[in-house]
């Protein structure tokens, strides 16, 4: 069997532990899908993450070098915990194709993936300048549609706050209807600073 010369990987926070929260809304989303006759193909719960940083084709030969930065990067920035609030559409909610679950973009999130980001900048990874929008995908749709009254009933639903001890590094492979994720890496982040509330464990 020939070796693969490249892996496509991405840096993210697995969302299975949110899976009590997620499902009751998840459940009414679908009843109001087949009750509007919407095309959609939902994400296994397994499956589901917020990403952090994707990092796309990979060369094998680079891998290691990533993994030791992100380890050192991850082990310097503090865990956290993050609101899982709101239902939403991408790229809006008129014409959507991407259903998704709301991720808190918390201060603490933003300097965890700017410090980051900053620990593989040496190695040649560059990421623009750009709005980063954390979110959780729930479905996707085969062609664009209004979801405007269909999710307009969920705008303010709550899943619960997920507790982001370590980041992973995923390898995705292209399968359809959905990428297969192989976790190749887990990167601890420090112990955090405590804030008193219940959450998701991850």
């Amino acid at each position: 069997m020939e070796e693969k010369t490249t892996q496509r990987l991405f840096l993210a926070v697995p969302a299975a532990s949110l899976e009590a929260g997620m499902a009751p809304w998840v459940k009414k989303l679908k009843i109001g899908a087949d009750r509007k006759e919407l095309s959609l193909r939902w994400v296994p719960a397994e499956l589901r993450h917020v990403t952090v940083l994707f990092f796309g084709e990979v060369p094998a030969t680079a891998r290691s070098a990533l993994e030791t930065a992100l380890r050192e990067g991850a082990a310097q920035c503090p865990g956290f915990n993050l609101k899982i609030e709101g239902l939403g559409a991408f790229p809006e909610m008129r014409a959507g194709r991407v259903i998704w679950f709301g991720v808190q973009n918390s201060r603490k999130l933003r300097e965890t993936r700017n410090h980051l980001v900053e620990a593989v900048r040496p190695l040649g990874w560059d990421f623009p300048e750009e709005a980063y929008s954390p979110h959780l995908t729930l479905g996707r749709l085969r062609s664009p549609q209004s979801l405007t009254d269909f999710l307009s009933p969920f705008i303010r639903a709550k899943a619960g706050r997920l507790e982001v001890r370590a980041l992973s590094l995923f390898e995705s492979v292209i399968q359809t209807p959905f990428p297969q994720y192989r976790e190749v890496a887990r990167f601890p982040l420090r112990p955090p600073e405590e804030d008193g509330e219940p959450s998701a464990t991850f």
